[in-house]
């Protein structure tokens, strides 16, 4: 998709357009720190913004990228695109494969979380979820990463994909909601996260200023 005006100067560096929260765009900016790269942040302060990229965006949705001349939306979209530019996708078309599988089974798990929180947050709905649904989940992944060394490395292959960052955001969304302790159903996900947030671009990254605070789940 070619770029569309924004009323901004073009920069060398990519450009994420949302609001000052995480949200569906943090899955794109931990690709970018986990890729050791730089980009500018465009935040939504106002309803005339907003106005103004419902009719320009893709699918009238935010987040929205934009790098030279390419303007996406959809996050997941981005965040694929960022993971291949910068070598973050998998050795070969195999390794490939599974981190579409763990993305896939990442998207299907936030779609049931998303219910429980819009338009109100249905507390019970969430506690329930907690006690029977996010464990079951939790193993599907955590089964996914015993396969690979034993789960005490890496979701894909050797080295840090986008699947990894999918898997630390989802810890961290399971924790922030409140779904017990992650470390005492799954383990090996909650050490994945931890050697996740290790990596030097990323650790600076969640102790960085640019890291909204607020978290909107």
């Amino acid at each position: 998709v070619s770029t569309q005006s924004t009323g901004q100067e073009m920069s060398t560096k990519p450009t994420i357009i949302y609001f000052r929260k995480r949200g569906r765009a943090e899955i794109i900016r931990l690709t970018l720190a986990g890729a050791g790269e730089d980009w500018e942040e465009e935040p939504i302060l106002d309803g005339k913004k907003i106005r103004q990229l419902r009719q320009e965006a893709p699918f009238g949705q935010v987040p929205i990228y934009i790098d030279n001349d390419l303007y996406l939306s959809q996050p997941y979209a981005i965040a694929r695109y960022v993971a291949r530019k910068y070598k973050l996708y998998g050795k070969d078309d195999h390794e490939a494969a599974v981190v579409d599988m763990i993305l896939e089974g990442h998207v299907d798990i936030n779609d049931k979380i998303s219910v429980l929180l819009q338009p109100y947050k249905n507390k019970d709905g969430l506690e329930k979820f907690g006690k029977e649904t996010a464990p079951v989940w939790a193993s599907y992944f955590e089964k996914i990463l015993a396969k690979n060394n034993g789960g005490k490395g890496w979701m894909v292959g050797d080295k840090l994909s986008l699947a990894d960052i999918s898997i630390f955001l989802l810890v961290e969304v399971y924790e922030g909601l409140g779904f017990g302790e992650v470390a005492n159903y799954a383990p090996l996900l909650s050490g994945l996260k931890e050697r996740v947030a290790a990596v030097p671009s990323i650790a600076a990254y969640l102790k960085s200023e640019k890291r909204p605070c607020i978290v909107d789940f």
